[in-house]
């Protein structure tokens, strides 16, 4: 919970830099591919605020693609995250794509070498948005909350997580279903994986009994990330 007046500071220096608000369509882009979620709904750029905090650009840290603030008292920092949707996979694996033509026949150790690759590939993505999930919230807390007033109200802010992956919101449901049943055993598609990652940076407390890290993580499909960002109350 945080108990400072980040929407005043988002009105007094924020709003005045054009390049800050962008549509979701150009921030949830990865270089030159196509945009995750196609809205013209604007939010903050947070890799553009983190790279005007920081003077020195050879320490700029990482940092989270975009910043939402609603009415509520929520602050969202949302990552978007292509590379994890995969077209070859264990259940359409078809051993014709194992065809050696040297030896004219299909090679017994490439299914097991290609699937352990994509398996690599996967935890890099994870291990990366690990990165930005604690990077960006040291960027909040040692560069922009200590240049917010204090809240007036009781009513502290929540900040939250939101990891935006290209994979389909069946995946996200089932791992939802997985942690509400009483079952101990876990989904094994992406959605879980990165919460399971993410388990130590969610409601943590110092030696004193001060909350830090994030009070909810939550990773959603483009689909359910244009579902909630429509219904969502933003402030600015």
């Amino acid at each position: 919970m945080i108990a400072k007046d980040i929407l005043k500071y988002a009105q007094e220096h924020w709003l005045s830099n054009s390049g800050y608000k962008k549509t979701i369509t150009e921030i949830s882009k990865s270089g030159t591919s196509k945009a995750l979620v196609e809205s013209s709904k604007e939010i903050f750029c947070f890799d553009d605020i983190s790279r005007d905090l920081y003077k020195c650009k050879d320490c700029l840290p990482t940092s989270a693609d975009g910043i939402i603030i609603t009415d509520n008292k929520k602050i969202y920092l949302v990552e978007f995250k292509s590379g994890f949707k995969k077209i070859i996979t264990k259940q359409n694996w078809n051993d014709e794509k194992a065809m050696c033509e040297l030896i004219n026949q299909t090679c017994p150790n490439y299914k097991n070498l290609f699937l352990k690759n994509q398996d690599m590939e996967t935890e890099q993505l994870i291990d990366s948005i690990r990165d930005k999930a604690v990077e960006s919230y040291i960027t909040l807390e040692k560069r922009i909350f200590p240049q917010c007033d204090d809240l007036l109200s009781r009513k502290k802010y929540e900040l939250i997580l939101i990891i935006v992956v290209d994979e389909n919101g069946i995946d996200n449901m089932e791992a939802t279903l997985g942690e509400l049943s009483s079952s101990k055993t876990s989904t094994s598609n992406c959605f879980d994986k990165i919460k399971q990652s993410l388990k130590r940076f969610l409601k943590q407390k110092d030696y004193v009994g001060n909350d830090y890290y994030y009070d909810d993580i939550k990773v959603m499909s483009p689909y359910d990330f244009t579902f909630f960002v429509n219904n969502s109350k933003i402030s600015i």
